[in-house]
């Protein structure tokens, strides 16, 4: 009678296929509450290494009498060249409460894989207001954002390049671990280690 809907599981991951694509899975669904209660958020989707990325799973549906639905679960995001997952749907409510919110897309490397934001739950019949439309995820808008491929400074005193990236300056990155330098040339004391 009274008591909350539990969280949706996350979806599965799909690993590397040799022939074809593998999606991600979909989120779990929330659980719905009883008489009185919230329902369950949706379980984001599962990640897919060589195919598109797992839908968010469907909110739960909010107490028959008096509670909120669940929000929907977050899209995963899909392999490079793939669409992302979408977002979950909002559950919603039945007599009396707000309706879920939308789950948002997952994030994609390019706009036009971005997957779609989880449409609302809708209030109850009697008071409650509609959830909040998702949101797509923009894609990651830096190239080499990690500077893994850069080759690093050996010293953290010179500059170095970045592959992908238009720099002004003289901007340098050293790995962790490298060694400080003694006395850099024009200063008269030595600089901390460096991380």
């Amino acid at each position: 009678m009274l008591g909350s809907g539990g969280a949706g599981g996350a979806g599965g991951t799909a690993g590397v296929v040799i022939v074809g694509q593998s999606p991600g899975g979909p989120g779990g669904f929330g659980g719905n509450a009883g008489l009185v209660g919230v329902g369950g958020a949706g379980g984001i989707g599962g990640f897919a290494a060589t195919g598109t990325g797992g839908t968010g799973g469907h909110g739960g549906v909010g107490g028959a009498l008096l509670g909120n639905g669940g929000p929907g679960g977050t899209g995963a995001e899909g392999a490079p060249g793939f669409n992302s997952g979408n977002g979950g749907i909002g559950g919603s409510a039945l007599l009396v409460g707000d309706g879920g919110n939308g789950g948002n897309a997952g994030n994609a490397t390019t706009l036009a894989l971005l997957g779609g934001p989880g449409t609302v739950g809708s209030g109850g019949l009697l008071l409650g207001i509609n959830g909040i439309p998702g949101l797509p995820m923009s894609p990651n808008l830096l190239v080499n954002g990690n500077f893994e491929i850069a080759t690093p400074s050996p010293s953290g005193t010179s500059s170095v390049t970045y592959p992908g990236w238009s720099v002004s300056g003289t901007p340098t990155i050293i790995t962790y671990g490298t060694q400080k330098v003694s006395y850099v040339l024009g200063v008269a004391f030595p600089f901390p280690d460096l991380p």
